[in-house]
């Protein structure tokens, strides 16, 4: 090449425009002769001896200069040191170093051993997959382009590496043919996850990859040495060119374009990927994680039971009947699957609506063949799924956890009870259980409707007050625990549960209520706990829903069910419910008699006189006399005697006295009552009875 003309300057001192004007006090360029030739491939120095161009040592400019006095190239330095020269980092390339020796009229790499400085880099990144003629929208911009054109890079290594000053170029041309591409530098701070994708759009780099013509696809390090290559000749629409293992060396044109995710070869027919999960009725769970638990929280999960990877490309889902009018939903390209792995399609994304009681749902390969199915005649619970036990070849069953994204476990009941896990992929196990877990007594203070978290010992186990309630406590109080609808897991006295339901109050009682079995779940059994023991004027708001004991002397009673105690702090009413199955002792005025018991509170029931009382579990929770407790051992005489037994239509009870509570020691009865006053007053008791029955609450439906 002729750089006859051509000229070598320092610092720009043509501010007046002329050709080659300098300042006084800058250095005149150096117009090279003419017929100087520099050979293809060559290297042609100049001395200051021979130009006269002073380059200063505290920072300058060296520019080369077309014949026409425009830049060919210019490079500002700011500082020198004795020896140190100014290489480029390949000869001929856009980067510069002071790393390398001098080696002037030779390659700037001869000889030299690279320092940190400037290398070595990570060498687990590398070209993965590249489209050089798209024909569809690949970056979602709504236009199908040349913006659409796409480089991907793969990471291989197990920690995320830094791109930083990284290049992407297509070929090394670009100084010598100014109308090729110029290299794209990966901005600062831009890094690749491990075993991860990153994908750049020609919308962003500029690399324009030439259509029908040869072109090559390089990755370099920020000194611009080569890192991966990939030439082609020709070109076809929407054909990538893809690694035939991600990271891996051999290249192939067969792959489906699959940018940000695996390179996977197209359907093969022997995929083994099977319908595997799917729960068709949300109701208080926020499955898809939007914040909301709503309908769209409906989900479909597949599986890959093979031992191959499996692309998902153009698969698809479909609910109704076979050949029926159902919605049809589509797998989007580059959608892929592990062997082993996982897949959940949520409602919101596929727009297929699950019935809750009969439904079919469809898995058919992209040949539209029947790849699995799935047929439900049954209601399954809400927030509980169908599943297979186990993966992928199992019968279908609902005696399974929710577990969407991760392997199916079994259950503990047919129509609903997961014991509670789940979960995403990558994420931990879905926790049903996954609420604030709060003390009972700070869960006491918080408003109704709000959903909490409660652990604490089972005080009154399941049919003895209610089929729907029981009672349990922690260390700080205790409360009523409601279950809507189901039966209840085995339990003990004194079995640690954890419950997961809405705080309510129920005839003033505060209550945590439970959906369904899934809410509770059973923990480690332990001995009943020991009642607190309180005074009789403690039974009240405080001591609510607490296993309680007082002893008092007998101040009143009414009919077969409720009698009355003091101790000098306040008069506490004890009544056995009719659902335990036994009646109150016979009492006397004055006796000094011990309860155990639930303190409890309810507003709408007879009589009226007082919202708390405490309620005996069982016959043994009532006896004559002082607990050991409370004074010297004493005569005891239990409750549990064959007096107290009765069964339906038994004969009304009428053996002991009817005393109404004391109001004021003038007031109290101290005989019984005419037989007239007695009737009249049983046969109030049997209407007020009746009607606090029909008060309560009706089960779930």
């Amino acid at each position: 090449m002729n750089l006859g003309g051509w000229a070598l300057d320092d610092e720009d001192d043509s501010a007046a425009g002329a050709l080659y004007l300098y300042a006084p006090e800058g250095t005149q360029p150096y117009v090279i002769p003419a017929d100087t030739l520099i050979q293809p491939g060559g290297f042609l120095l100049f001395f200051r001896s021979e130009t006269g161009v002073a380059l200063n040592n505290d920072g300058d400019w060296v520019r080369l200069l077309l014949p026409d006095g425009s830049p060919a190239e210019v490079f500002e330095y700011m500082s020198s040191h004795d020896d140190e020269a100014y290489s480029k980092t390949v000869d001929g390339g856009p980067m510069w170093t002071t790393a390398f020796p001098p080696s002037p009229g030779v390659t700037n790499s001869t000889g030299v051993t690279p320092t940190p400085a400037w290398t070595p880099y990570p060498t687990s990144v590398s070209l993965n997959e590249f489209m050089p003629q798209p024909a569809s929208d690949w970056n979602g911009d709504g236009a199908s382009d040349s913006d659409d054109e796409y480089i991907e890079l793969y990471n291989a290594a197990a920690v995320p590496v830094d791109l930083s000053g990284w290049y992407l170029d297509d070929t090394d041309s670009a100084l010598a043919a100014p109308d090729l591409t110029a290299p794209y530098q990966i901005p600062l701070g831009v890094s690749i996850p491990a075993h991860g994708f990153l994908v750049f759009f020609r919308s962003e780099t500029g690399v324009a990859l030439n259509n029908g013509s040869a072109d090559s696809v390089r990755l370099l390090w920020p000194n611009y040495v080569e890192v991966d290559r990939r030439d082609y000749t020709s070109t076809a629409p929407d054909r990538a060119v893809s690694k035939e293992q991600d990271g891996g060396d051999s290249w192939t044109e067969l792959y489906p374009p699959s940018p940000g995710a695996p390179n996977l070869p197209g359907f093969t027919g022997d995929e083994q990927v099977r319908l595997n999960e799917l729960l068709p009725s949300p109701r208080d769970v926020d499955w898809d994680g939007d914040g909301q638990a709503n309908y769209l929280d409906e989900w479909i999960e597949l599986v890959n039971a093979g031992a191959q990877p499996a692309n998902l490309s153009g698969w698809a889902l479909a609910d109704g009947q076979p050949g029926g009018a159902g919605h049809r939903y589509v797998l989007p390209s580059g959608t892929h699957l592990d062997p082993g792995g996982h897949l959940v399609i949520y409602r919101r994304d596929s727009a297929i609506a699950l019935d809750a009681r009969e439904e079919w749902v469809t898995l058919f390969f992209p040949n539209d063949q029947l790849a699995d199915q799935f047929h439900a005649t049954s209601f399954s619970g809400y927030d509980q799924s169908w599943c297979r036990l186990p993966d992928g070849t199992g019968d279908w069953t609902t005696a399974c956890q929710e577990t969407p994204g991760a392997a199916n476990l079994p259950g503990s009941g047919g129509t609903g009870g997961s014991g509670g896990s789940g979960g995403g992929a990558g994420d931990p196990p879905y926790d049903r259980f996954n609420y604030d877990l709060v003390t009972i007594a700070h869960a006491r203070t918080l408003p109704d409707d709000q959903k909490v978290t409660l652990e604490g010992q089972v005080t009154v186990l399941p049919d003895i007050f209610d089929d729907q309630q029981i009672y349990m406590e922690d260390s700080t109080g205790g409360m009523m625990v409601y279950l809507r609808s189901g039966e209840w897991p085995p339990l003990s006295e004194g079995q640690w549960v954890r419950v997961n339901g809405w705080l309510d109050t129920f005839n003033g009682e505060k209550e945590i209520k439970l959906t369904r079995i899934d809410d509770i779940k059973t923990m480690g059994a332990a001995p009943p706990p020991a009642p607190i023991l309180i005074r009789t004027g403690d039974v009240g708001e405080v001591t609510e829903g607490l296993l309680a004991q007082i002893t008092g002397a007998i101040t009143g009673f009414y009919g077969d069910t409720t009698f009355y105690l003091d101790d000098g702090s306040g008069e506490a009413r004890i009544t056995v419910k009719q659902y335990t199955g036994f009646r109150r002792p016979y009492v006397n005025n004055g006796d000094i008699w011990t309860v155990t018991g639930i303190v409890s509170q309810n507003d709408d029931e007879a009589p009226y006189d007082s919202n708390y009382r405490i309620l005996p579990r069982t016959p043994d929770d009532i006896y004559e006399g002082r607990s050991a407790g409370t004074s010297a051992a004493t005569t005891r005489t239990s409750a549990a005697d064959d007096s107290m037994s009765f069964a339906p239509g038994d004969a009304p009870w009428n053996i002991t006295p009817i005393f109404l509570p004391v109001t004021g020691a003038e007031n109290i009865l101290s005989a019984p009552p005419s037989r007239s006053v007695a009737a009249v007053a049983l046969a109030l008791l049997v209407l007020l009875s009746v009607v606090a029955l029909t008060k309560r609450r009706q089960p779930a439906t």
